[in-house]
């Protein structure tokens, strides 16, 4: 079989709307093996590569892909229309394993906590559509944290020329200036040393997260490094990320770090707001970033530290930017500041502001009446804090901003962050796929009990719709370095 680029143009066609699978029954728990049966057969073709690597990245990684498809009801043509992408562009460029026994990645990738280079979502279903499969994915090449490509950008970049081809519809005119606003290439080449670009933001933030309340900020427009508390445990110097939508066809994003900052000792906004300005110079005024360059001036706008930036890989007309930032403040009352960028926009009405206080309690596990100015346990994490990112176009005035429910660090575990999302959609008539969602966790976190620890669900993102309800997607880390995984 080749799987070439006309592999790629398959047709694909499937069933989720309205709540059903391809053969139009009802959504029910699956009773299926914990392995799929599209993995089973491709199997076949990851072991005739014979590479230790790909066989087990195939096996983590192709197999959790199977099982979430299966589970939010792709029909079987689908599910391996997603499984020869993942085996044959994915898979051969996760990099070395490392050793898995003892949880040390040759690459520290900073996608996950665990430092492994891929994260899932389950986005949720709609009235009139299934849930959506997701992943991001940091490519490793071979020179990766090397002179050669020390911020592990040539495997992404090879990949990018790969798809240009192989997924008709995906556009990366806005890859090259994305990238070279975010990172300089030329800086490389009189460096001996590549220094750890996160090293003195955590430093800072040390002190912060020991003080407490009394933290002082550390500014939305200097701060541009960031580590680990401890270097033996810093992620490596993650700089591009590619991401795809499963389905009838394939949907790609890419994200940047602003690493530029780190080589040329600046902050990310000055990064950021150069990167504006050169798609200003193409003709996209981008009139809603002047809002956020606002919002950077209040006291919540200035302790935000910038992580990245993500485009969707379509026309440049169309395309969405996605500002992402971490504040250090977790109360529901800073939710609230950052969702309305300082009550600047309008995007919390009554109901909107009760689904988020719910949203918020359930997953994490508060008492009904949780005061709204209590701050959560903070952790001594490089991803402690709360995520959120605005969301503006090239054209027009309006931030879209979305939050990212934490629940990595202050759920009191998986099943319980799990079961706090199923009482909330429930509440809501929204639980069609919940059981269907639970099954895919229970056959993917193999290697724990979802009520041993927390993690293996990251984050559950949501957004604000027209009617005030939320948009939601659950993100997942498979822990592949977790120690009670081993290699076999």
């Amino acid at each position: 079989m080749s799987m070439s680029m006309s592999m790629m143009s398959i047709s694909v066609e499937t069933n989720l709307e309205h709540g059903t699978r391809a053969n139009g029954a009802s959504v029910v728990p699956s009773k299926s093996p914990l392995l799929t049966q599209p993995w089973q057969v491709l199997a076949l073709l990851a072991q005739s590569k014979n590479n230790v690597d790909t066989e087990f990245w195939w096996k983590t990684t192709g197999s959790i892909l199977g099982i979430l498809m299966e589970e939010a009801g792709y029909d079987l043509q689908s599910q391996y229309f997603g499984l020869i992408f993942h085996l044959h562009y994915i898979n051969p460029r996760l990099g070395p394993t490392g050793n898995v026994a003892v949880g040390k990645p040759v690459w520290r990738s900073f996608m996950t906590d665990d430092f492994s280079p891929l994260e899932y979502s389950w986005n949720w279903d709609t009235p009139k559509k299934g849930p959506k499969i997701r992943y991001a994915v940091e490519a490793i090449g071979p020179d990766a944290g090397t002179l050669k490509d020390p911020f592990n950008q040539n495997s992404t970049l090879e990949l990018c020329d790969q798809l240009r081809d192989a997924l008709p519809g995906t556009n990366f005119s806005l890859l090259d200036i994305m990238r070279d606003s975010f990172y300089d290439s030329s800086a490389q080449k009189s460096s001996s040393a590549q220094p750890n670009p996160r090293k003195n933001y955590w430093q800072k933030l040390r002190g912060q997260l020991r003080a407490g309340s009394k933290r002082k900020s550390i500014s939305f427009s200097t701060n541009s490094s960031r580590s680990l508390p401890e270097d033996t445990d810093h992620s490596s110097p993650s700089s591009i990320f590619l991401a795809f939508e499963l389905g009838q066809t394939i949907a790609t994003k890419a994200y940047f770090v602003p690493v530029k900052a780190e080589q040329h000792g600046i902050s990310r906004l000055e990064v950021l707001t150069g990167a504006i300005e050169t798609l200003r110079t193409h003709g996209y005024p981008f009139e809603a970033y002047d809002k956020l360059l606002e919002f950077s001036k209040t006291s919540h706008g200035a302790r935000l530290d910038i992580i990245g930036v993500a485009i969707d890989c379509i026309d440049p007309e169309a395309t969405r930017y996605k500002i992402y930032v971490r504040s250090p403040e977790s109360s529901f009352r800073s939710v609230l500041e950052m969702m309305t960028l300082g009550g600047t926009i309008d995007s919390v009405s009554s109901t909107a502001r009760s689904e988020l206080k719910d949203l918020w309690g359930s997953v994490l596990g508060l008492a009904p009446d949780f005061s709204e100015t209590e701050e959560l346990k903070c952790e001594k994490h490089e991803t402690a804090g709360v995520l959120y990112n605005f969301d503006i176009k090239p054209r027009g005035t309006s931030v879209d901003p979305k939050l990212y429910v934490p629940v990595r660090h202050f759920a009191s575990n998986d099943f319980d962050a799990a079961q706090g999302l199923g009482t909330y959609l429930q509440a809501r008539g929204r639980d069609r796929y919940f059981a269907n969602y639970m099954q895919a966790l229970e056959r993917s976190c193999t290697h724990r009990s979802l009520k041993d620890g927390r993690g293996f669900q990251t984050y559950i993102g949501t957004g604000i719709q027209k009617d005030g309800s939320l948009a939601l997607c659950s993100y997942i880390n498979q822990e592949v370095y977790h120690p009670n995984r081993r290699r076999v």
